[in-house]
């Protein structure tokens, strides 16, 4: 041990500034750590920590994003999509692509006589498709309702998404919960200046109990009791933490292209998702005039050729006219209201419950940094 002189001014500053930096510079080095797992120049350091503690931070936010995502359920998750504005952008996109529509649907079935057939001839048969397209959109739209429910996997889409963002293995640890971490440094440096304080009366009365490594050890202990008894997420704290997962669900993962774009590619079983388009599009398919002058014109096969090639033009173009920029920010922002108002709405103890994986690998990483400050002081004292 080493004796202060309590008298001497510098011993009382050394005390304070410690128990203010410390519990800051651990918390700091702990935030730091989990912001840089995800750093591919560090992932790439042989025998690191780094590669697998960011699949464990993305597998842990994950489970708890997900977890939280069902809280808005599946059904009211629809309706915030506003099914009327999706079906009135569908319309307005497609709509004046019908013709195109039709040429494609037609034209590899019999290319010389669609070809060559005459423009006055073709536009009853333009004109009765786009008649027959707009209740297919109402109805694909209404159905998206039972894909939404049903039929699509929110577990991989979410976990996928986050895969993708630079941020979403760390967005629940840092940014979700950056109330936690800013009352941990606010309650570990009142503890630690409460407690110098004390000790520094306690030396007054009892001189011999004067040494700078319980000086300097004292806040780093402060620091690691606050975190073991500071709750992740508390009452007062829900409304943020709403508010940040909300924008993070409606603004980052379920974007409604994004969102398309994963129900076609795999996000459905595609047979089933098929099955659903086919039957939104049985006005279309099952017109009578339509359906008589494809077998006639076409061949017997043609209206199961043009039923397969009407599917496939659906799937292919399903996302397309939600990739408009406006419309993207405006159903992100009515599911981010959505998301964040069932969240609000959620028991805390529900929230804490979902946290507490994520939580308890926190508090790892926190109690590592303030073991190895601890050893870090002790060892630099015993050799001044």
């Amino acid at each position: 041990m080493i004796d202060m002189n309590l008298s001497h001014p510098v011993i009382w500053v050394v005390g304070f500034v410690a128990a203010v930096a410390l519990p800051i510079a651990i918390l700091r080095s702990a935030q730091w750590i989990i912001l840089r797992a995800g750093e591919e120049r560090l992932q790439a350091i042989p025998f690191s920590i780094w590669q697998p503690l960011y699949e464990k931070f993305l597998r842990l936010s994950h489970q708890c994003l997900y977890g939280l995502s069902l809280k808005l359920p599946r059904h009211d998750l629809y309706k915030a999509m506003n099914p009327e504005r999706c079906t009135q952008q569908t319309l307005k996109v497609l709509i004046p692509y019908t013709e195109s529509l039709t040429d494609q649907l037609i034209q590899p079935l019999s290319p010389v006589i669609w070809d060559n057939m005459p423009q006055a001839m073709r536009m009853p048969i333009y004109h009765r498709v786009t008649t027959k397209f707009r209740p297919c959109i109402d109805k694909l739209i209404e159905y998206l309702d039972f894909i939404v429910c049903d039929l699509f996997d929110h577990d991989k889409f979410v976990y996928q998404e986050l895969s993708k963002q630079e941020t979403g293995y760390r967005f629940i640890s840092t940014e979700a919960l950056h109330q936690y971490w800013s009352n941990l440094s606010k309650s570990s440096i009142k503890l630690s200046c409460f407690c110098i304080i004390f000790y520094f009366l306690a030396c007054l009365i009892a001189p011999k109990l004067a040494s700078m490594t319980i000086l300097l050890v004292l806040p780093i202990i402060c620091t690691g009791i606050v975190t073991f008894y500071t709750q992740p997420l508390t009452k007062s704290m829900q409304a943020g933490f709403a508010r940040c997962l909300g924008y993070w669900l409606g603004e980052k993962i379920y974007l409604m292209d994004q969102f398309i774009n994963k129900m076609r590619n795999g996000g459905c079983p595609p047979t089933e998702l098929q099955g659903v388009i086919n039957k939104a599009f049985q006005p279309l398919i099952e017109d009578l005039p339509l359906k008589t002058l494809a077998q006639f014109g076409l061949g017997r096969q043609a209206p199961l050729d043009l039923r397969a090639n009407l599917i496939n033009y659906v799937i292919l173009n399903a996302s397309t006219p939600f990739e408009h920029s406006q419309f993207r920010q405006e159903r992100a922002l009515e599911l981010s209201a959505a998301f964040e108002e069932a969240l609000k709405e959620t028991a805390l103890n529900e929230i804490q419950l979902a946290l507490k994986p994520i939580h308890q690998l926190l508090l790892k990483i926190i109690w590592s940094v303030t073991v190895s400050f601890g050893i870090v002081i002790a060892l630099t004292l015993c050799f001044i």
